[in-house]
């Protein structure tokens, strides 16, 4: 939902030196979908480990004696998690994505075809 606008207008693509040669809705569809798993990878450590770690903590008799502990190691404990598994899902792919002109929208493709004959790719900035 919160890429839809780049869904429906597209988003900018470059020829390899950099210059723009405007829109395009399949570069769009390709970035989103390179997206999605990285935003679902990013959640899971942050969901899995610190319950596992509280858990096994609970019983310790600092935080029994201060109970208060327990909500500021849950906060570290995620903010670790955070830490690390940002960086790495957003590392899956490549910040400049490629696409093949024959893959983009049919008068997308004939402008590139007419206009950069000698070009077989284009790139795009996936975004995060």
């Amino acid at each position: 939902m919160m890429r839809q606008n780049e869904l429906k207008n597209g988003i900018t693509v470059e020829l390899e030196d950099g210059t723009a040669v405007g829109p395009s809705t399949a570069a769009a569809a390709s970035a989103v979908l390179q997206v999605i798993p990285c935003r679902l990878l990013q959640a899971v450590p942050p969901m899995v480990f610190p319950p596992i770690v509280m858990a096994a903590i609970k019983d310790w008799p600092l935080l029994l004696a201060y109970p208060c502990l327990y909500m500021l190691l849950m906060v570290l404990c995620t903010g670790s998690c955070l830490i690390v598994s940002i960086p790495l899902a957003c590392a899956l792919f490549p910040q400049i994505g490629e696409i093949a002109v024959d893959d983009m929208e049919p008068e997308k493709r004939a402008m590139m075809k007419s206009d950069f004959p000698e070009e077989d790719f284009v790139y795009y900035h996936k975004g995060l």
